[in-house]
Parts: C-alpha cells; sequence; structure tokens
C-alpha cells in the first residue's frame, strides 16, 4: 500500500497530497476483513516500495547487501532505505519516514522534479508545448529522446540528475553499498542510469554502484509475501 498509511492499523491517511483522497481516513482493514467474511487469518499493511526492496533483498539485485537503498520511479518517487532486509523509517540516517518524496532539491520538492507530472512539465517548457498541443507521456518522451528529441533528453537528464543529487548525501548517510532502481520508469534504464550515476557523483557519492532490480515485476509480491510470514503487526 503506498503511503502515507498508519501500517499498523490499517488506516489511510492521504490528506493534501493529491490521491487516494477517499481513503483518507478510513480503516481499510476493517474494510478488508468485513469483505473477506472470516476468510482471512491475519491482516498485515506494508509500503509498496518496502514490498519491492525487501523482496529484490530475498532474491534480486539487493541480496548480498546489508545496507541498501531502493527506489521504485512511476507516478513519484517511492523509497526504502534497507538495513539487514528491515526497511528504516525513522532515525538520523534516513529522509523524514524513510521516504525520498520527502527530499528537495533546486529549492523544490523532489516529486516535483522527478515524477511522471515533473518531468512531462520539463518537457513541455523545453519543447515549448502550448495548451493546445499534445504533451507525450514519459514512455512517448523516451521513444522521442532515443530517436534524437534533444529536449526529451533533457527531461530526463534534468530529473534524474537532480535526484542523484538529492540522494547521495542519505546514500552517504545510511551507509548504502548499492542503490536498486524499479518501477515503469526503470524500464528507460538507458536514459535514467547514466543521469542519475552523474547526479549523484556530482553530489560526491561516486562509488556506489546503482543497479536495475532483477525481479521488477515479482519483487513486490515476494516481499509483501515474506513480511506477512513474519510481520509482528499482523492482526
Amino acid at each position: 500500500m503506498p503511503g502515507p498509511f498508519d501500517y499498523a492499523t490499517g488506516v489511510g491517511r492521504f490528506a493534501d497530497v493529491g490521491k487516494f483522497e477517499s481513503l483518507n481516513g478510513v480503516d481499510v482493514g476493517a474494510g478488508l476483513r468485513e469483505r473477506l467474511a472470516g476468510r482471512c487469518e491475519r491482516l498485515c499493511f506494508l509500503n509498496d516500495a518496502d514490498a519491492f526492496a525487501v523482496g529484490e533483498h530475498r532474491s534480486g539485485a539487493a541480496a548480498g547487501h546489508d545496507r541498501v537503498v531502493c527506489l521504485t520511479l512511476g507516478t513519484g518517487v517511492g523509497s526504502s532505505f534497507l538495513s539487514d532486509g528491515h526497511p528504516v523509517h525513522s532515525g538520523p540516517l534516513v529522509p523524514p519516514g524513510g521516504h525520498a518524496y520527502r527530499l528537495t532539491v533546486h529549492g523544490r520538492p523532489l516529486e516535483e522534479t522527478v515524477s511522471r507530472r515533473g518531468i512531462r512539465a520539463t518537457y513541455a517548457r523545453l519543447a515549448t508545448v502550448t495548451g493546445d498541443q499534445h504533451l507525450p507521456d514519459v514512455r512517448d518522451m523516451a521513444v522521442r529522446a532515443r530517436k534524437g528529441d534533444t529536449a526529451a533528453q533533457e527531461a530526463f537528464r534534468y530529473a534524474f540528475d537532480a535526484l542523484g543529487q538529492a540522494l547521495a548525501p542519505w546514500i552517504d548517510r545510511f551507509e548504502a553499498t548499492a542503490v536498486v532502481i524499479g518501477g515503469s520508469m526503470a524500464r528507460s534504464w538507458d536514459l535514467i542510469h547514466p543521469a542519475l550515476t552523474a547526479g549523484s557523483a556530482s553530489a560526491g557519492r561516486p562509488d556506489v554502484p546503482v543497479l536495475p532490480a532483477r525481479q521488477p515485476e515479482e519483487a513486490p509480491l515476494l516481499g509483501a509475501a515474506h513480511w506477512a510470514r513474519g510481520a509482528p503487526d499482523a492482526s
């Protein structure tokens, strides 16, 4: 379940975040138990980026790393700071709540630059797309970038260079030995990886490998299943 969400109680906290407003204050756990009508022995909730990270740590690109940062890149920036296979959500070594989307870059919230809407906005500005023209989605933009569209290339470079800059101090503070990338945007690895590593290097972290997920589709399911088996807060 994406955040902000109260994972211990199963209640949505989606006020003023531009998504899932109808679930704000809703006891999702109670609703599921009612609809499952006794067919569920236990319920536990897990952040979707944490599920991805746990799955990749169990049998993916994060395996063998005691401390790793995992990102899911799609409509926004999902993140998980994993220590010995367990998500870290508090303390001085991680961003507030362990969420990269709470970071700022270039004086603005990170997701205003690194997100579907942010990349499209950058492209619109660079390509001087007006309101009555069709604005391509990120997938189409990637195709254009590979064909030499300089505005599309720069939109990707700007976004993921910024992500590298924003993330680098936290990679250093967390002492991560790898960064693992998943999510729908990771399919444009050839456009994301060079910019992300360049941004990270410019901010002082040139030596930490940035790796594509090995099980981008299966990892969230594997992570959720592992968590459900051993989660102490399941009820």
